[in-house]
């Protein structure tokens, strides 16, 4: 019984309660609702004039209440339909409203009296303009409704118990005597009013719950409608944003849009990349602080490392924008779209190059966390630029935005540590990691993929990775070894920093790879690798 009452209780609440959203009175429900009043006044008042010219003759009906019910009835009709008539479709104030459905109300429980004030089917009428007026107008508007309701025929009741107004007079025949008992007749009137409060209570549930889907669905068009909008490459070509006049588009993500761009009323002015947050996402204040985080690491880095950020704008109405500085060249991904594969010597210079930088970052204390080719910007000088520190890990940073176990990175480049203990856990070894795949990617025009990215790191069952090797035949056993340390699934038999990565790798390309490390790097001799790659081809996924 106890979680009966309780289930009960519950409903009772959610039935009652106010809705946490507004629910002003525009025009659409002020049409609905003059719009009913008119159709209630004009059918009951032709229903009204039929009943008074019909039964003024019957035998059983007493004419003098019929037409004393006429004077009153008729008249609050007429008026009815006036106010409707007149506040259609125009800007009306609660009074005028609440005045319309008192009218409404009269003329039922004016009917409920003079047919009798516990037996009248009138009633109903009373329980649906409840309902009605809870649905068309708001909450506060359908409890002002259903108190007027209770107040109205209660009244009614009260003044037929103090002898005021006769019960029954319009039927000259009495409904019987059970009514004659004042306990009887008190239960009756509780019953009729629970009625209507029952009916408000139903009403409320299920208007809110619609109201919620509408609100529901309302915002998911808008949000449709800005996706949309900001789906659509370019929108912002030719306008000031920030004050810069916008270019073309030069790169283009999931979080942002990035244009070529120049000072407005500038047009000497050198060019800068303008990074605009999607339409649809700028009032996720999560993304937004994850933009202002990244804009903060990537100003503690030199210009020979990344962008260097000049403006932000993330507060206020408008676009969010981050200015940075223009860079040309291509991004990684780009040029191995075009070649798939880079000549020995001029991947070496590349790798070397890319892990300069990274081991700028990481003395800065910053793990980048997300290192693969989209985020590697090659210069046309032939130096490189390492963007994106939108997950990236300060060692000083108290931002709760790096405190989540949530998989952050990208599947493919992403150390298996990543999914396993959280990115909040990840030391520098991961960028190694990210390192080692974006170099066999570069070296073998294939790019490497988890097949296994959860188990045991513990080394047991440990098998040897795919060589580069394989896949470039060219390429021999020594940058096989330090490709597969790079990518050794156990952060502590990882390179350990990224300058002793590189160190490697260029004694493997010059041939002076010591004969230890290749040991180090084979299973069979105790080294550190397990089966958890296999190589395809860099279209794919």
């Amino acid at each position: 019984m106890g979680e009966t009452a309780q289930v009960w209780r519950t409903l009772v609440m959610r039935a009652a309660i106010r809705p946490a959203a507004d629910e002003p009175l525009d025009a659409a429900r002020m049409r609905g609702f003059w719009a009913l009043a008119r159709i209630i006044a004009t059918l009951a008042f032709l229903i009204d004039v039929g009943l008074w010219l019909g039964l003024r003759a019957e035998p059983h009906i007493d004419a003098r209440t019929l037409d004393a019910f006429a004077a009153i009835n008729l008249p609050v009709l007429a008026v009815l339909y006036a106010m409707g008539r007149r506040h259609a479709g125009r800007p009306i104030g609660p009074l005028s409203i609440v005045a319309g459905m008192a009218l409404a109300q009269l003329s039922v429980v004016v009917w409920i009296q003079v047919t009798g004030t516990l037996s009248s089917y009138f009633m109903v009428a009373g329980a649906m303009l409840v309902a009605a007026h809870r649905a068309l107008l708001s909450w506060s508007l359908g409890v002002i409704s259903l108190a007027l309701l209770l107040a109205l025929h209660g009244g009614a009741f009260a003044l037929e118990e103090l002898g005021v107004l006769e019960r029954v007079p319009l039927f000259r025949a009495a409904p019987g005597p059970v009514y004659d008992a004042a306990t009887i007749r008190a239960s009756v009137i509780l019953s009729i009013a629970s009625v209507y409060v029952m009916t408000w209570l139903g009403a409320n549930l299920l208007v809110a719950t619609l109201r919620h889907t509408e609100r529901a669905l309302m915002t998911a068009e808008r949000r449709l409608a800005a996706a949309t909008e900001g789906a659509r490459e370019g929108r912002l070509s030719g306008q000031v944003v920030a004050g810069f006049l916008l270019d073309d588009v030069i790169g283009r993500g999931g979080m942002a849009e990035v244009y070529r761009g120049t000072r407005a009323g500038e047009p000497t002015a050198a060019a800068v990349a303008v990074k605009v947050v999607h339409p649809h996402l700028v009032d996720d204040q999560h993304l937004l602080a994850r933009v202002r985080r990244e804009a903060k690491l990537a100003a503690r880095l030199p210009a020979s490392v990344t962008a260097t950020v000049r403006e932000v704008h993330l507060a206020g109405p408008g676009e969010r924008v981050v200015v940075l500085d223009y860079l040309d060249g291509e991004d990684l991904a780009a040029r191995l779209r075009r070649r798939r594969r880079l000549p020995l010597d001029e991947a070496g210079a590349l790798l070397l190059a890319v892990c300069g930088a990274v081991e700028v970052i990481h003395k800065a204390g910053i793990v980048h966390r997300d290192l693969k080719p989209h985020n590697l910007f090659l210069l046309d000088d032939g130096s490189v630029r390492v963007l994106d520190f939108g997950v990236a890990r300060s060692d000083d940073d108290q931002d709760s935005l790096t405190h989540t176990a949530a998989v952050l990175g990208t599947r493919g480049y992403m150390a298996p540590e990543m999914a396993e203990a959280g990115a909040d856990a990840v030391g520098p070894e991961a960028d190694v990691y990210a390192l080692g795949v974006v170099a066999f990617q570069i070296l073998t025009g294939e790019r490497p993929t988890e097949s296994a990215i959860s188990g045991s790191a513990s080394g047991s069952g440990e098998r040897p990775t795919p060589r580069p090797s394989q896949h470039a035949p060219d390429l021999g056993s020594a940058i096989d070894a330090v490709i597969a340390l790079a990518m050794a699934r156990s952060p502590s038999r990882r390179y350990r920093t990224v300058t002793a990565f590189a160190a490697d790798l260029a004694r493997a390309l010059a041939g002076t790879l010591p004969p230890e490390v290749e040991r180090r790097a084979d299973p069979a001799a105790g080294g550190s690798l397990d089966d958890t790659f296999v190589a395809r081809p860099p279209h794919a996924g």
